[in-house]
């Protein structure tokens, strides 16, 4: 095998070892910096989309590839590798970033796949083709790739999504418009909520008439704060039985099973607040 041939193949196992850890740090620190003005959607199977951003902001929808490494070449440089049969969007973002320790590296690579593909070196190693990207964390200089780096810090405004709050204003499909400091204080009390779930949930496995009054003063007490807030316009998602749906509920947990996904299990309630998703339902599929 050549260098170059021995270097992408290298390159491109490096980039599949570092991914997952990848992944989830940079949906954190998209969903840490845009305060919830970004919602990530992943999806069951993999199609060369590793996620979707929802943006709260303008409703846009935003495919994401992301591909990570845990060190630098002896040149100081992060090598980003990916299939050519895997750019399946040119509108789709990928994400390069060096996994540093806990964080992601001081700079982030972020690129359409169409530029991606443009800028990239191309490689065919046993007769499949690779794309590579090589840039060092820091803006400025000649690269070819110096346009795209952005700061960590400011990998959600990059997306589109600000770290300020955004200014209350209608919902973007003509409903009720949703009073900023009513949604705060609506979820700030979900924990409660799920409190209560997790106690009565606890009185039936234990049993017995001891419990009995016990049971019957917090469900008078869920009951009530549960219709505050449904006055406040809070409303279930649906979700046990009904099928999978991206947008309202979260899969973590899935098991096999016949046709479309379906939704098998809750294992946290998704709640609305005047039509707009305020946490989707956290729920077991089978598919």
């Amino acid at each position: 095998m050549s260098r170059m041939e021995g270097n992408a193949a290298w390159h491109h196992s490096q980039t599949l070892a570092a991914g997952q850890v990848a992944e989830f740090k940079v949906w954190g620190e998209l969903v840490r910096q845009s305060r919830g003005g970004l919602h990530v959607f992943l999806p069951l199977r993999d199609r060369g989309i590793d996620g979707v951003l929802h943006r709260l902001g303008d409703g846009e929808y935003i495919a994401i590839q992301v591909k990570g490494r845990t060190s630098l070449t002896p040149a100081g440089q992060v090598h980003i590798t990916v299939t050519a049969t895997s750019l399946v969007d040119d509108d789709a973002l990928i994400v390069g970033t060096l996994v540093d320790g806990p964080e992601l590296g001081e700079f982030v690579l972020v690129v359409s796949e169409a530029d991606f593909r443009r800028l990239a070196a191309h490689d065919v190693v046993e007769g499949r083709e690779y794309l590579t990207a090589a840039f060092e964390l820091h803006r400025g200089g000649e690269s070819r790739w110096a346009p795209f780096l952005v700061p960590r810090d400011d990998l959600s405004a990059r997306i589109g999504a600000s770290r300020a709050p955004a200014a209350p204003r209608p919902h973007e499909w003509g409903g009720p418009s949703v009073d900023r400091a009513t949604e705060g204080l609506v979820e700030q009390l979900l924990p409660v909520l799920d409190s209560f779930e997790l106690a009565l949930k606890n009185f039936d496995a234990a049993g017995g008439e001891d419990t009995e009054s016990v049971r019957k003063g917090v469900e008078l007490v869920y009951a009530e704060l549960l219709g505050v807030l449904e006055k406040a316009g809070l409303s279930r998602v649906e979700a046990d039985g009904k099928p999978f749906d991206p947008n309202v509920h979260e899969a973590v947990m899935q098991e096999e099973g016949d046709g479309e996904p379906v939704v098998t299990d809750v294992l946290r309630t998704g709640y609305t607040l005047k039509g707009r998703v305020l946490r989707p339902a956290m729920v077991k599929v089978s598919r």
